[in-house]
């Protein structure tokens, strides 16, 4: 498919030009160049047909038409500008990104036979149902209004009361016509169509159910061992490379040391890595593994071969190979919404700019935790985003997650910057050694003491936001309480350093 490349300076024109863009072509790349040699270098590297500027991203005047008549594969160059630039067939200028330019850009990709229906970032062939706009949003122009949404279904509704509901809405599509209006055939086998659709659409999602329930009752999780009274779905998401991965899995971990029931889901993504990491961890059962996302489909997949555990959390890796490759908004439901049984349920979602499947599983979680580092640039240049499509459209709950801290960091200031509310800090800025053993090592740094008491202190006051003070000093008391049951009852248990301090005790008495 084509691509695109857009070089504007304007933040907040780029993120509109860009997301006009994605609509129509497959990749986009934006740079931010002041030259003309850089940019020209950025499309030797790769052909675009379509390359977007405005009057403020380069310090010199471009030639346009010699752009044009440079790079061959250049097909369309738009530029935003309110002077007058020289006319070519290939050059269209724009005083800003605006209905004017999105409807020149639709017209032009069917031009070209540019197909509107792309396959999304991922690869996966599916269209994923229009998202309408907010309440005060009218819908885009040259798209019908949508009655029909699916924001936040119900996943766990009974199948009889799905056909109830779908029995009531048939009533209510096939009123009886006005007497002046006609109906042709291509009227009738539409609503056929549409009856067809939907009756898949409610055998697909009552085949979801039945394995939903299936895979709830093999994990289902006795009440006494709950410690919240309602479980908690958290997303966690960083806009660039800021350690996500490592920091849910050692954080996870940390937590089911205090018998917290945990699980982890690895969102969807094109870059999974828990199987991997799960396979140099020596996991049991990975040799009989299935991905969830599998299960849902394959019925002669058992339940328990879906099960990873280690370390007292539960394990459902995304998988490097047999994940499925077409996802729905139905399948995105029930893959989000079936481990919510656990007290708190931490998903990896892909790092990097978001694309719909990542926008669509937004829908299912609680709360979104945007993790930042010291690079605080690679995150501001998130900030539209995060408030206007985040934030404004969707409701999301974000929180700022600081990770790999050092000496000098600053959270607070970083919070500050994002308009957003500080939740805590992760890990500590990792060693040369450190990396090394995450990306090889067949432990988590949690289980190495030198790691552990850098960043112990930042965990725990994690937890106490996360669960609440109350919650999590019953849990500490409560822990501390079994230790010396145990301790009374099976003095083998008691540490080495007990044993050391009762040996020296005699010997003083000797």
């Amino acid at each position: 498919m084509s691509n695109a490349l857009i070089n504007i300076i304007n933040a907040d024109m780029s993120r509109e030009v860009q997301h006009a863009l994605r609509a129509v072509y497959e990749e986009v790349k934006v740079v931010s160049v002041t030259d003309f040699s850089d940019l020209d270098l950025t499309l030797q590297s790769s052909e675009y047909s379509l390359v977007a500027l405005d009057q403020e991203s380069l310090v010199n005047d471009i030639k346009l038409l010699e752009l044009v008549e440079e790079f061959t594969s250049i097909e369309h160059l738009i530029y935003f500008s309110d002077e007058n630039t020289e006319t070519h067939e290939k050059i269209k200028v724009f005083n800003s990104a605006n209905q004017h330019f999105k409807e020149w850009l639709t017209g032009s990709s069917q031009e070209n036979d540019v197909n509107e229906d792309l396959e999304l970032p991922l690869d996966f062939n599916v269209d994923l149902p229009y998202v309408p706009p907010g309440d005060n949003e009218a819908p885009p122009e040259g798209e019908d209004e949508i009655t029909e949404t699916h924001e936040q279904p119900l996943p766990y509704e009974s199948p009889e009361r799905e056909k109830e509901a779908t029995k009531e809405g048939s009533q209510l599509q096939t009123q009886p016509e006005t007497p002046n209006s006609e109906v042709g055939k291509d009227d009738i086998e539409d609503k056929e169509g549409r009856g067809n659709k939907e009756d898949k659409q409610n055998e697909e999602r009552e085949r979801f159910l039945e394995r939903a329930k299936q895979l709830k009752h093999y994990l289902e999780i006795p009440f006494y061992k709950t410690k919240l009274t309602e479980p908690k779905s958290i997303g966690v998401w960083s806009p660039a490379r800021n350690g996500v991965s490592t920091f849910i899995q050692n954080f996870a971990m940390f937590l089911a040391r205090y018998h917290i029931p945990i699980a982890v889901l690895e969102g969807i993504t094109r870059k999974a890595r828990l199987e991997e990491t799960m396979s140099r961890y020596k996991t049991n059962g990975l040799e009989r593994w299935n991905p969830f996302s599998n299960f849902l489909i394959d019925h002669s997949i058992p339940p328990e071969s879906v099960n990873l555990e280690y370390q007292r959390v539960r394990w459902f890796p995304f998988g490097l190979k047999d994940h499925i490759s077409k996802w729905d908004s139905t399948q995105i439901e029930f893959y989000m919404n079936t481990l919510k049984l656990h007290d708190l349920l931490f998903v990896d979602l892909e790092s990097g700019d978001m694309n719909e499947y990542t926008l669509h599983s937004l829908n299912h979680i609680d709360e979104l935790w945007i993790v930042g580092s010291d690079c605080v640039y690679d995150t501001l240049e998130f900030k539209d985003f995060i408030h206007k499509v985040l934030i404004q459209e969707k409701n999301i709950n974000c929180k700022l997650l600081f990770n790999q801290y050092g000496s000098n960091s600053t959270p607070e200031v970083l919070a500050d910057s994002l308009n957003l509310p500080l939740i805590g800090k992760g890990m500590h800025y990792l060693s040369h050694e450190e990396v090394l053993h995450n990306n090889i090592g067949d432990k988590p740094l949690l289980y190495h003491k030198k790691a552990l008491n850098q960043f112990h202190d930042s965990f725990y006051n994690l937890a106490i936001e996360v669960l609440g003070e109350e919650t999590w000093t019953t849990i500490i008391d409560n822990n501390k309480i079994k230790h010396k049951i145990l301790n009374g009852l099976l003095p083998m248990r008691r540490s080495k350093h007990f044993h050391m301090k009762m040996i020296e005790s005699v010997q003083r008495e000797n």
